[in-house]
């Protein structure tokens, strides 16, 4: 089964024995949906991969690649209709990434005497947050089906906390008092269990490449 906003949310209102959407709207849950998202795409992140025309001048602009978190792997020159073993020699010995008021730059380094040619391109893999096709616009998902639910625990989680501070705000609880203080921890425990799985994740997570970035001072130290 595709891992979709729809389907994350009817499996999310059954986690909190709320499938009639009586006690929290959509509109919370899709916010406890993006925290959750947000988390798992930081320890497991979408992995992509493109070709960025080399400019006439200046450093390489990746603004036109959407939800950018790092660059990995860079090669040059780079020939699309030809598989990794038969790409020429990678001439890019170095590469640093920074952000110049919000857009990403990407500075490269190429062996002695091969400078880059303006109009040919440079291939680029890269991380990006994840999306789930129907939140937030996305068209598609990529979080695999095995991690759905992760998502469904962590979510449902963040939804009992957003509900304990509402039930406090407002004073809803009546002579309850003990509700919020219930909700607040089935909800850490959640997410608790969530962070545990995340750490799991981390750990059998491959590296996704052998960086080649350079030192730029003494004190760099990425």
């Amino acid at each position: 089964m595709a891992v979709t906003l729809e389907n994350l949310l009817d499996r999310i209102t059954c986690a909190l024995m709320d499938t009639g959407v009586e006690i929290w709207p959509f509109n919370v849950l899709e916010e406890a949906i993006r925290q959750a998202l947000g988390a798992y795409s930081q320890v497991f992140p979408c992995l992509r991969e493109t070709t960025i025309t080399i400019p006439a001048s200046g450093d390489l602009d990746l603004s036109s690649l959407p939800g950018l978190c790092e660059v990995i792997a860079v090669r040059w020159p780079y020939e699309a209709e030809k598989n990794e073993s038969r790409q020429p020699p990678n001439r890019i010995t170095g590469w640093r990434f920074w952000r110049e008021l919000d857009r990403p730059i990407l500075e490269l380094r190429t062996l002695a005497g091969c400078d880059l040619l303006a109009g040919e391109d440079v291939y680029i893999r890269y991380t990006c947050g994840h999306s789930i096709a129907g939140l937030d616009e996305a068209g598609v998902s990529t979080v695999p089906e095995a991690h759905s639910a992760l998502l469904v625990r962590a979510a449902a989680g963040y939804a009992a906390l957003f509900r304990a501070v509402d039930r406090v705000e407002n004073r809803s609880y009546g002579s309850r008092r003990v509700e919020p203080s219930l909700l607040q921890n089935w909800g850490e425990g959640m997410l608790e269990h969530f962070h545990q799985d995340l750490e799991k994740l981390r750990r059998q997570r491959l590296p996704l490449e052998g960086r080649i970035c350079w030192r730029m001072d003494a004190w760099d130290t990425h």
